[in-house]
């Protein structure tokens, strides 16, 4: 009997099929490790579903968002155009950022140890003006007031259901400055991937990328909340009622 266990042993070490799927399995283990570690390391994160996925994107992201956000995470999710219809309704309008280009102006004045007691502004036409006081003669406005443009800088995007990274359309062109400097985690479940991420999870065998990221959070620990299970469900459903081989 051992004779023969150590045959089936040797035999299944030298299968090239049998040691191809040792290593997928390897790799697919290693990069949840990595995606998990980007995300627990990165301060601020986008979530970018693809158009192209519909609703199964979108449930799929909006799942990771609300999971996240429980998790004290600066998260964005990213989206700009119309919501699946399918999917309206399972994140508030003002969370999704339709413009990641604009930027706010912030103007900030140290008063400290002046006698400074109240602050004004007034509007004309399209011109602001603040004015502040009283302040000494000898104030420095070099020193004191400090103007700067303030806007996103993510160091982490997730997208979901990208084939390649241009697929995403104008997304991928206001967020262009973004991707070259920003690590990205890139989710699919087709072998067409191109695998443009720093991390990819691929997983051709997810029925859908609803389930594929429910699983992850899964095995990464994390709770999933009520809005969170709401959004894989409704990703989940939409992709095997809309999957012919699903149902078959």
């Amino acid at each position: 009997m051992q004779e023969i266990n150590n045959t089936k042993q040797n035999t299944d070490s030298t299968n090239p099929t049998t040691t191809s799927n040792k290593v997928a399995i390897n790799m697919n283990d290693l990069n949840k490790e990595m995606a998990l570690e980007l995300i627990k390391e990165s301060k601020t994160i986008a979530l970018v579903p693809s158009k192209i996925a519909g609703t199964d994107s979108f449930g799929a992201a909006v799942g990771l968002y609300f999971t996240l956000l429980d998790m004290q995470k600066d998260v964005y999710f990213v989206y700009p155009g119309k919501v699946p219809d399918d999917a309206k309704g399972l994140i508030e309008k003002d969370r999704i950022v339709a413009n990641v280009d604009e930027r706010e102006l912030l103007v900030t004045i140290d008063y400290a140890e002046t006698p400074a007691a109240s602050a004004h502004y007034a509007t004309e036409g399209e011109a602001l003006t603040i004015k502040l006081g009283p302040v000494a003669k000898d104030f420095s406005v070099m020193d004191r007031v400090k103007i700067e443009l303030v806007g996103f800088e993510f160091d982490l995007i997730v997208v979901f259901g990208a084939q390649e990274i241009e697929d995403l359309g104008g997304t991928f062109t206001h967020l262009r400055e973004s991707f070259s400097h920003a690590r990205v985690i890139n989710i699919d479940n087709t072998e067409r991937n191109g695998g443009y991420g720093d991390v990819n999870l691929i997983d051709p065998t997810a029925i859908s990328l609803s389930q594929q990221v429910f699983k992850y959070t899964s095995e990464w620990q994390m709770a999933p909340s009520e809005k969170s299970a709401k959004a894989f469900l409704t990703g989940m459903t939409y992709r095997t009622l809309n999957n012919p081989v699903a149902n078959a």
